[in-house]
């Protein structure tokens, strides 16, 4: 359901949607006053999972950077009852965005709750020196909080590339790195430690956990997981497969890919998981594999409770990262070590590099989709037709041509969904679908690094997606002096297949063309009919006009001296 209306020069979205995976639903209601720029934020989520009964949420406030403030939680569908009991709130940043100070509720007791962290942050620069819990008490039953374990100045250390190398309320005294900057052993006091082998591209290979006289080793031999030696897990886009008995078991997501739910073949839920914004998991969650917040692998051994992102390890308990953002260049008046900016209800990280906002792209995806299932029912209904007979040669031609042009937009359609992956699995840069007015439509990058893809409309999105694609495929993005994105095609012939390409992935959505196709559909974009597209009476691709009118010409003295020359 989506409303839209404008009041005062802003537009108030109001937005519900809904996956529903049984035995589980998780609801996510999005509402804000936004301006048409596409930065609102999500101001209530309410979720249900599991066999639970519960309606549980939070509704949450921002300042004007927005960076939450607050997370309220609370149950039923008002999310009015059960209120606190499991809020998280940011009470203060510095100026370049660090928390300064953090509360955490949770549960105290059997049946109690309450504070369970009252944090303040004392920093050196964007770096940790020390964090305080006023709050004494711990969370019940194990429950998910800051263990405040040491209460001195210079609790955290970071060596020359920012890298963590002490956290001494962990019980850390030393963390060695590779030349990557990723951890290579971390040591705590007392006994014990983690150490981490990678392959030269920094995908790890293998984790060593040694706690009192116990070893434990995990090798990670692409999607099959070894634990001292033995096969244990094989991991799959929907789940694991535990192999000792070889059952399936399977993911339940919500809107930003945590795993909610782990269910079994009959839909049993084996896992239930609720977390709070910033990643920590509610006391009483029950635990039977170990990927959790944005699927990534929680580490909980001696307490480290890390994800681990790939790039970087983020603790929750903190809201911040380990180590300095690889891409920090990127994103100039940041913390080095701030997660997703400060909104993680909107954004991920996939990488621990780069944070998006993954609506906007998981939407297109959406519509994309739609588009699809409404071209199976237009072929499904030609095709009825034609088996039924009865027609003349003409209509059977007309019918063959309609589910041939349906078809190839199809696999066009699905080329686009998967450009937009391409572009989420880039390393280098970061993407952002921005809205504008007036038909227009171009890729540029911004002065803060980011690529931005500004049209007004889902297929003109996917004509510059194209164009992303294209480039990426050509070995990188090449930008004007004026920073907009330059067509990777080399020399006229080849500028003129890229933006017949595109022109074609964006007609397949919905067969929106602004030149002539003289009435061949898909097959009338072509060098005649994209270099005759003309604005304001001028043709917007005047190199490839004249290298149509140049191919014309051509094949009108071919065809003369074919006629010997009459």
């Amino acid at each position: 359901m989506s409303q839209n209306n404008l009041l005062g020069g802003y537009e108030v979205t109001n937005t519900v949607y809904t996956f529903t995976d049984n035995p589980a639903t998780v609801t996510h209601t999005h509402t804000a006053i936004k301006k048409p720029t596409r930065t609102s934020n999500i101001s209530s989520l309410t979720w249900k999972s599991g066999s639970e009964s519960t309606v549980r949420g939070y509704k949450f406030t921002y300042d004007g950077l927005n960076r939450i403030q607050n997370a309220m939680y609370g149950e039923t569908a008002n999310l009015n009852a059960n209120a606190n009991r499991f809020s998280e709130n940011v009470t203060g940043y510095d100026r370049n965005g660090n928390i300064r100070s953090l509360q955490r509720f949770g549960q105290t007791g059997a049946s109690s709750y309450g504070l369970t962290d009252n944090l303040t942050f004392s920093l050196d620069g964007n770096r940790l020196n020390r964090v305080d819990d006023a709050i004494s008490a711990s969370a019940y039953n194990g429950g998910f909080e800051f263990k405040d374990g040491a209460k001195q100045a210079g609790e955290y250390a970071y060596d020359a590339n920012g890298n963590l190398t002490k956290d001494l309320n962990k019980k850390i005294t030393a963390i060695q790195y590779n030349y990557l900057n990723l951890p290579s052993t971390v040591t705590f006091s007392g006994g014990g430690a983690i150490s981490y082998t990678y392959a030269a591209d920094g995908t790890k290979l293998r984790t060593v956990h040694k706690t009192g006289g116990a070893t434990v080793t995990t090798d990670y031999c692409g999607s099959v997981i070894y634990e001292n030696g033995t096969q244990k897990l094989l991991l799959t886009e929907e789940g694991y497969v535990t192999l000792a008995d070889g059952k399936y078991h399977y993911y339940l997501k919500d809107h930003q890919g945590n795993n909610r739910v782990v269910i079994d073949p009959s839909g049993t839920a084996e896992e239930v998981n609720h977390y709070y914004p910033f990643g920590g998991t509610f006391a009483g969650t029950n635990s039977i594999q170990p990927y959790k917040y944005n699927a990534k692998e929680l580490d909980t051994s001696k307490g480290l409770n890390w994800y681990d992102y790939g790039a970087r390890h983020y603790d929750a308990a903190l809201g911040r990262f380990t180590t300095v953002d690889p891409l920090a260049e990127k994103f100039y008046g940041m913390s080095l070590y701030e997660y997703v900016g400060n909104n993680p209800v909107r954004y991920i990280d996939p990488t621990g590099m780069i944070w998006e906002d993954p609506q906007e792209a998981e939407r297109l995806k959406r519509n994309i989709d739609n588009r699809i299932t409404s071209l199976n029912k237009d072929i499904a209904k030609n095709q009825d037709k034609l088996d039924k007979g009865g027609l003349s040669v003409k209509q059977v031609s007309k019918l063959e041509s309609k589910i041939l042009e349906a078809n190839n937009r199809i696999s066009n359609l699905n080329a686009s969904k998967a450009d937009i992956d391409v572009l989420g699995a880039d390393q280098n840069n970061v993407y952002v679908l921005s809205s504008i007015s007036g038909g227009e439509h171009k890729v540029r990058q911004s002065s803060d690094g980011k690529v931005y893809i500004e049209t007004s409309s889902d297929a003109l999105s996917i004509h510059e997606i194209t164009h992303v694609r294209q480039s990426l495929d050509a070995g990188g993005l090449k930008f004007s002096t004026n920073g907009e994105l330059l067509n990777a095609g080399v020399g006229i012939k080849g500028v003129a297949k890229m933006e017949i390409e595109a022109y074609k992935m964006q007609y397949s959505y919905d067969r929106s063309f602004p030149g002539s196709l003289g009435g061949r559909g898909l097959q009338g974009i072509d060098v005649h009919s994209v270099g005759g597209i003309i604005n304001d009476g001028k043709h917007v691709y005047p190199v490839i006009y004249q290298y149509s009118f140049d191919l014309n010409k051509f094949f009108k003295q071919q065809k003369k001296l074919i006629r010997g020359g009459k």
